[in-house]
């Protein structure tokens, strides 16, 4: 896997991801990866601000004195999200570049889909605590479309199943990430029904 960003004078952002031993016990994070991280440089320019990856950048030290990352966030996930969003909100542009970083070590399925209970209970939290809005998460817009067609009401109880169901498929020697989606959804339904 490739990942970079750099900045300067303003964030500048790169993502490539190569190559990468595909083995089963770590296929899932290979996969998402390659399907949702290794987006082109046209691709990261249409969306600078989501795409942004926090794992190589470069930024000048007046902006970063301005745009910080939150050190109360605790928990895995989300903290360059949230911090991307600072930028945008303060005006600072980033700049996408095509620089190429090696990214070693992921995590096994299970281990990841244990990482990513852990970012979706972050991102809510930090939609809780209104340091991210409904509107900038996909996610989250998923959400407020169910609710607003009154479709949560329905779907709600299937929530423990799908989840079972999606974590049993994302196990499987060659997962779709299509079911790391369901998983994400649905775990979100679950704990937003269980934080109201």
């Amino acid at each position: 896997q490739l990942y970079t960003s750099c900045c300067w004078p303003h964030p500048h952002v790169s993502s490539t991801i190569k190559r990468c031993s595909s083995k089963d016990t770590i296929v899932l994070r290979w996969k998402y990866g390659k399907e949702r991280e290794d987006l082109s440089i046209k691709e990261r320019i249409k969306a600078p601000f989501i795409s942004f990856r926090s794992n190589n950048f470069m930024i000048q030290k007046h902006v970063f004195s301005r745009v910080n990352f939150d050190e109360t966030i605790t928990k895995y996930g989300h903290e360059d999200t949230l911090f991307a969003f600072q930028l945008k909100k303060e005006k600072i542009n980033i700049n996408h570049i095509e620089n190429i970083v090696i990214h070693e070590g992921l995590e096994n399925n299970s281990d990841f889909i244990e990482k990513t209970k852990i970012a979706v209970d972050n991102l809510n939290e930090l939609i809780k605590s209104n340091k991210l809005e409904y509107n900038e998460i996909k996610l989250f817009k998923t959400i407020k479309s169910l609710e607003n067609n009154k479709l949560i009401f329905f779907i709600k109880p299937f929530s423990s199943l799908l989840i079972k169901k999606s974590i049993k498929k994302l196990l499987e020697k060659n997962p779709k990430i299509f079911w790391l989606d369901i998983f994400k959804l649905f775990y979100l339904i679950q704990i937003r029904q269980h934080n109201v």
